[in-house]
């Protein structure tokens, strides 16, 4: 580590080494594998931007990716009776109230810290938003870590189709599946409604299963 050339510390590296120099409530810390191994007494000044200075021939830095605010943006693919409108989702077709539509995530959570959120809108459509290593856009046992929107006001935690609980819902009501630690946490409007007990395998994707003709799931944004 080093800050305006000023040695600070050193770690051991292998091949495949995954490194992330983050900013958590104003203090820059640098981790390896998800480990801190230094924390910088110096106070950053923003913008903050990416930056790479290649010394060595056919040296790389691979698989870059840059978190700020807002998180970054869900990309859905595999869109089956779906439309994507940057990162919000909304079933164009096939039958009202029928599992036939949805798409999941390009990106995925790949360690023990990640997390889905987007907003809930409409009250009287069925939909299921979730984060899953088992991906599908029909079949809601398949979801590992699932938000069921029955249709009638209420959101019910699903984990692989087992009802855990539910909880009352408003348009405008913003959601997150959260992993902290390796335990999976279920937010609304930035409070834990429920913990989750099962283990999650990675990696995880976002995943979504639309019932309801012209059900949404809006400003999906995702941290790996």
């Amino acid at each position: 580590m080093r800050e305006n050339a000023v040695y600070k510390a050193d770690v051991s590296v292998t091949a495949g080494d995954v490194f992330r120099i983050e900013v958590v409530s104003g203090v820059v810390k640098y981790s390896k594998n998800g480990t801190v191994f230094y924390t910088s007494a110096k106070t950053p000044t923003y913008p903050l931007y990416a930056d790479a200075i290649m010394g060595s021939l056919n040296a790389t830095i691979t698989n870059a990716v840059i978190q700020g605010s807002p998180s970054p943006n869900v990309i859905w693919t595999n869109l089956v009776n779906v439309t994507a409108t940057g990162n919000s989702l909304q079933k164009t077709a096939g039958c009202n109230d029928c599992s036939d539509a949805g798409a999941w995530s390009q990106q995925s959570i790949a360690a023990s810290n990640g997390y889905l959120e987007f907003t809930f809108t409409e009250t009287d459509k069925i939909r299921v938003g979730a984060l899953t290593a088992t991906r599908s856009t029909s079949n809601s046992a398949l979801l590992d870590f699932a938000i069921h929107f029955n249709g009638a006001g209420y959101a019910e935690v699903r984990e692989n189709d087992a009802y855990k609980i539910d909880i009352a819902v408003v348009s405008g009501n913003v959601f997150r599946i959260a992993v902290e630690a390796g335990v999976v946490k279920y937010y609304k409007n930035g409070a834990v409604f429920y913990t989750s007990t099962k283990a999650p395998s990675f990696p995880l994707y976002a995943d979504a299963i639309m019932s309801g003709l012209n059900a949404t799931i809006t400003n999906a944004v995702m941290l790996p």
